[in-house]
């Protein structure tokens, strides 16, 4: 695959501080290299646009479907948090949280929107 080439920068972009992947697909069809790789793919997709990531390495939870989501969301910026405090930082959570969906995932969709 070709990498994609952007031409455009925001006019202002924003720092994306901290943040967390939660993926709600099975971890035997979204395992830990495919979210690597996801991972890699936004960090270079924000660099093209002008946006800066401080933490290059966000923490990265696979929650069950049928579980509270709310709760899971809340949890994963509570790990956030606590990763922050333990490299030394001010406690605080994500400005970012990105949502992996499996098929067919739209009642997840919508507790998370």
């Amino acid at each position: 695959m070709l990498p994609i080439r952007i031409d455009k920068k925001f006019y202002k972009p924003e720092t994306i501080k901290r943040w967390a992947v939660v993926s709600y697909q099975g971890v035997n069809r979204f395992n830990e290299a495919a979210a690597k790789e996801m991972v890699a793919g936004l960090l270079s997709a924000c660099r093209n646009v002008g946006m800066v990531v401080q933490d290059e390495n966000p923490v990265i939870k696979w929650e069950n479907p049928q579980g509270i989501i709310s709760d899971q969301l809340r949890a994963a910026g509570m790990a956030v948090s606590e990763r922050a405090v333990r490299a030394g930082q001010p406690p605080g959570g994500p400005n970012l949280i990105v949502v992996v969906l499996p098929d067919g995932g739209n009642e997840i969709y919508t507790k998370v929107k």
